[in-house]
């Protein structure tokens, strides 16, 4: 299991039991490693804004 479908699942977890603080945890985490993965940045915080709406639109479409 790759550190992405952990997160993922860890994430459908928290929501199925409505542990909101650790949902947005792991939706943090995923958006992190988005942001290592596709634009080799250190995390979501170093990325700039248009790269910052597109890991956010992916997150939001991988967690659907």
């Amino acid at each position: 299991m790759t550190k992405l479908q952990q997160y993922k699942f860890h994430y459908n977890y928290a929501k199925q039991y409505g542990d909101t603080d650790i949902q947005v945890t792991y939706f943090k985490k995923i958006q992190d490693l988005l942001a290592q993965e596709i634009y080799s940045e250190f995390g979501f915080d170093t990325c700039k804004m248009v790269e910052r709406e597109e890991i956010l639109t992916k997150t939001i479409n991988l967690l659907k």
